[in-house]
């Protein structure tokens, strides 16, 4: 699983898509408040590429594009919606690379996803999810033509606590540990991006994290955060060191985000 999190930074999409819609209430004067939305607008990558999206009048992200950093579109993605399903597609250099279908259940959280990748040859994976009678994601079973693998979430104070991962190598554990900066709209675990569609989201936002491999090794990460006087995240970004070269980081990035609000 930590690897899935961390394929999250490497795309500008899947970035953007990591954010959702955020809600603050505004002093309307005697007769009450009413609520502004803020949608991410935009992000921003360290070698100077972004990433902008796109939204329906419903505020949900229907396409969101990708700029190298000399502002050509290198990819995008799009999202539609029925009752029962969401399919997002991605495109690179023209090309379709990945299309997935997201089904859900009755509670309208995502029950299974089915993706498929056309890179050097085409490959199908497809993930079920269960929740809890709270709406915590408790577990995910991944299968593919080759393996089959499990990850268990178990919470503690609105946060995930530990995340066990079985796959064919064996069982790794990744305990997380959280800052007491209150989490408004940041998806730690969520690959679509869309709100509350994979269960309830952290309370807090998670501080550092510590994955204990199969043979013994640890992949540690640490998580760096700005916000904006409203409390969404301006800038995000996080430090990974393996126990195999602890002397240098094995991933690190930074990313900046913009809002819109209305």
């Amino acid at each position: 699983m930590k690897k899935q999190l961390l394929t999250l930074a490497f795309g500008i999409c899947s970035i953007m898509l990591a954010f959702t819609a955020c809600r603050k209430d505004n002093d309307a004067g005697p007769s009450g408040s009413h609520t502004i939305t803020c949608l991410p607008d935009s992000t921003f990558l360290e070698d100077g590429g972004k990433g902008i999206a796109i939204y329906d009048d419903q505020n949900r992200i229907i396409k969101t594009e990708e700029y190298d950093s000399t502002g050509n579109l290198i990819g995008y993605s799009t999202v539609t919606y029925s009752d029962n399903k969401i399919i997002l597609d991605s495109y690179r250099d023209g090309k379709l690379k990945d299309h997935g279908e997201y089904l859900l259940n009755e509670k309208g959280y995502i029950k299974s996803k089915y993706i498929i990748y056309y890179h050097d040859y085409t490959r199908y994976d497809t993930t079920l999810f269960t929740y809890d009678n709270d709406g915590y994601r408790i577990m995910d079973v991944y299968k593919d033509p080759s393996r089959n693998d499990t990850a268990i979430f178990k919470y503690q104070d609105g946060n995930l606590k530990t995340q066990e991962f079985i796959g064919w190598d064996g069982k790794s554990i990744t305990t997380y540990t959280y800052s007491t900066l209150e989490n408004k709209g940041f998806n730690f675990i969520n690959d679509l991006g869309i709100p509350d569609l994979f269960g309830k989201g952290n309370k807090n936002l998670v501080e550092s994290d510590i994955d204990v491999r199969p043979d013994g090794s640890t992949f540690s990460t640490t998580y760096s955060y700005q916000l904006n006087s409203d409390g969404l995240v301006t800038k995000y970004g996080f430090v990974a060191i393996s126990s195999r070269n602890p002397s240098e980081p094995y991933f690190m990035t930074e990313i900046g985000f913009l809002y819109r609000c209305k």
